[in-house]
């Protein structure tokens, strides 16, 4: 039978936990706590458990309280002590976070991530235990194992929601270097060699460096609607080669699945319209000073696509 005591602790003898998945806290809220503190003194109780070491003991909840009690000059506070093992304060640590409003994904995906490791738990116990589904369980967890600092930033700042983040964070997150077919155009993950849109064999010299997937893809999506987001993590994908199916085309444009005797027949038509599909990749690398043109430069510009795009209306219905 566990057994639950309520005594005051010296706050030097309160131990942070050192898997505490929680670890940010706002400091304006944090202020506004340790003011409340100060003028109604400490309302609340933190729980605890002991250590190895007597007279010590580990907070599982109230790290945040603890920090304003300090900073308020409190010298001890009142601790609920729970005789709980490794497995049980993991559990009771995470479900405690769970109840809070500001527990973060990756805070939430490594509380799910420590129980899978060290207790063995798979998803499916761990979405009954806390009543989300085994999906949401997943993306946290990939959240945080995989998430970059800047997809974070992000997210903190209100620039991105969480399904964004679980999308982005689905990204590699290291440099990568995707190569281009030399024959079709089409860009395959890093490491491929051969191109699976045309089955040619992918040159050495073809591999480019284009830099972290999911950093550019966080500074795609800030302040983005959700749908238009989809659209340039899609954008991304296909950048570092990171399609589920590459699409074949000699016109460089990836809008049209071709057969493989089409490619052997390049018309000059068809190296001029290439160039044309290059503008994907130079917008990816440009997006972000084109969006600094002033009002007359982007009039310019979309004058100067409508044309484009009229040329090859005449084009198409030509080919019809």
């Amino acid at each position: 039978m566990i057994e639950r005591i309520v005594k005051q602790i010296p706050i030097e003898n309160l131990e942070p936990r050192p898997e505490q998945p929680r670890t940010h806290f706002d400091e304006e809220a944090m202020l506004a706590l340790e003011q409340s503190i100060r003028a109604e003194g400490f309302i609340s109780v933190l729980t605890v458990r002991p250590t190895a070491i007597p007279g010590k003991f580990e907070i599982l909840a109230g790290h945040r309280r603890r920090r304003a009690a300090i900073a308020a000059g409190l010298t001890e506070l009142p601790c609920l002590v729970e005789d709980l093992d490794d497995s049980g304060a993991r559990e009771f640590v995470l479900l405690d976070n769970m109840n809070r409003e500001d527990f973060l994904p990756w805070e939430e995906g490594q509380g799910y991530n420590e129980l899978t490791a060290e207790d063995g738990l798979s998803v499916e116990v761990l979405a009954a235990k806390t009543g989300h589904s085994a999906d949401h369980v997943r993306g946290r967890m990939e959240i945080a194992a995989n998430s970059c600092e800047q997809l974070r930033t992000a997210y903190l700042a209100g620039e991105v929601g969480v399904w964004v983040m679980r999308k982005i964070a689905a990204l590699p997150n290291r440099d990568a270097a995707p190569v281009r077919c030399g024959q079709c155009h089409v860009i395959c993950e890093e490491g491929t060699e051969v191109c699976p849109a045309c089955h040619s064999q992918l040159a050495p010299d073809l591999a480019m460096t284009v830099g972290n997937p999911q950093q550019a893809a966080t500074r795609m999506c800030r302040g983005k609607f959700w749908l238009d987001a989809d659209k340039l993590i899609d954008r991304v994908k296909e950048s570092y080669g990171l399609d589920a199916a590459p699409v074949q085309t000699c016109l460089g444009l990836d809008d049209a699945q071709i057969s493989e005797a089409m490619v052997a027949s390049k018309t000059a038509l068809g190296l001029k319209l290439e160039r044309i599909g290059r503008l994907q990749e130079w917008l990816l690398r440009n997006e972000s000073q084109v969006r600094r043109y002033t009002a007359a430069q982007r009039a310019t510009v979309v004058a100067q696509v409508e044309v484009a795009m009229g040329i090859l209306a005449a084009v198409r219905q030509a080919a019809i």
